[in-house]
């Protein structure tokens, strides 16, 4: 899948399946929550992955959000950095 800029290649994926109706309601989810996703199918893998439309320029930026967010939400799970 593409990357949300050139300027900002990383990207948070929460979630792989192999149903992407499971994919589609997780993101769903989480866009009625605020956080902007998209669904793609991962090239090679026939995995479904959720990952937020918006990017950062850094993996560090990306981990510092998760880290927030997961805290300020409560996230048991925590999502990936990806690129």
């Amino acid at each position: 899948f593409p990357p949300a800029s050139p300027s900002a290649p990383y990207r948070v994926q929460f979630g792989a399946f192999r149903r992407v109706a499971s994919a589609d309601e997780l993101s769903a989810m989480l866009d009625g929550a605020g956080i902007p996703t998209t669904v793609y199918l991962a090239p090679g893998t026939g995995m479904n992955v959720v990952v937020t439309d918006a990017g950062f320029r850094t993996a560090e930026e990306a981990q510092r959000w998760i880290d927030y967010e997961g805290g300020r939400r409560g996230w048991t799970e925590r999502p990936l950095v990806i690129r």
